[in-house]
């Protein structure tokens, strides 16, 4: 989620959300600051970690432990809240193979090796979602 909605945001805006740095994983692209922001958000209150049982195995996921967070009062901008939301829509009813499977279709994530940095610039070689069966492109109001 977080890889398409940086993706995104560079290919539509020329500046991504977080501004993190992706590598190449064999499950799929990955931001390689992740562990630090989830033990900050775990420390601070604002997430903790709930087992989930997931088929045949227990997976622990970041859950927040409030409902009532504004957006803006964390910096985002109604751009970055509108990419962000598309995203969760776009992928909601897939699982998270199905998006490890659908990464693995990008450009970034083709020409990358194992543990290499994945450059934001690759969005703009191919359709972000791989197969360009997507919506989310460009929006139609946006310069390119």
């Amino acid at each position: 989620m977080l890889y398409y909605s940086d993706f995104i945001m560079f290919k539509r805006y020329g500046e991504p959300i977080t501004g993190a740095t992706y590598q190449k994983l064999r499950e799929g692209p990955a931001p390689k600051q992740l562990l630090r922001q989830r033990r900050r958000l775990i420390k601070d209150g604002l997430a903790e970690l709930k087992p989930t049982q997931v088929f045949n195995y227990v997976q622990r996921r970041l859950i927040p432990t409030t409902t009532n967070i504004d957006p803006e009062e964390w910096g985002f901008d109604g751009r970055e809240v509108a990419v962000i939301n598309e995203v969760l829509d776009e992928l909601k009813d897939m699982t998270a193979a199905d998006v490890s499977e659908m990464s693995h279709n990008e450009i970034g994530w083709i020409n990358a090796k194992e543990g290499q940095t994945i450059p934001y610039e690759t969005a703009l070689l191919d359709p972000i979602y791989g197969d360009g069966s997507s919506e989310l492109q460009m929006n139609p109001d946006d310069e390119p």
